[in-house]
């Protein structure tokens, strides 16, 4: 396919599927995942592994396939490549602005870049931090004892024997 609209429309069809929205967050392909997801291709896998995404997806559609059945007939085709877009589409999505005021916007509080800044974290409060849910156990650094592993061969472990 060398129309580079058609080529595009292809992958917005794509994160359309992968992210499609609701009424609180704004679409993949509204906020322009599928230009980067384009390009973070190219930059980790090659023109061929673009290649491959948009005739790979093209030919399903061809071949009459649509929306969720379209991409879920290209992962079965192609696993590893379709792991890495759908990766690199969720990352990229969480990069726009516009998902992360969306975030903000439910009363989170989210920093795009949570370095330097990070985020504000208050000293532990052992009465009202520890876990009430009785799972586990809690030992005090000063009770920390060293385990005895001599009976364990770990040479074995370590070579997979």
């Amino acid at each position: 396919m060398s129309d580079a609209g058609g080529r595009a429309a292809i992958l917005e069809a794509l994160v359309a599927v992968l992210l499609p929205g609701d009424a609180d967050f704004p679409s993949a392909a509204s906020v322009g995942v599928q230009g980067k997801l384009a390009e973070r291709i190219l930059a980790t896998s090659g023109a061929d592994a673009l290649e491959r995404v948009i005739t790979g997806l093209a030919g399903l559609a061809e071949a009459g396939e649509t929306g969720a059945d379209m991409v879920r007939a290209f992962e079965q085709a192609e696993p590893a490549l379709f792991g890495s877009v759908r990766n690199i589409t969720f990352i990229t999505y969480y990069e726009s602005p516009f998902v992360q005021e969306a975030i903000r916007g439910l009363g989170f509080a989210y920093n795009a870049t949570p370095l330097p800044r990070g985020y504000g974290v208050g000293r532990f409060d052992e009465a009202t931090d520890r876990p009430t849910h009785g799972r586990g156990h809690y030992v005090k650094t000063e009770e920390v004892r060293r385990v005895d592993l001599s009976g364990l061969d770990l040479e074995g472990l370590r070579h997979g024997h």
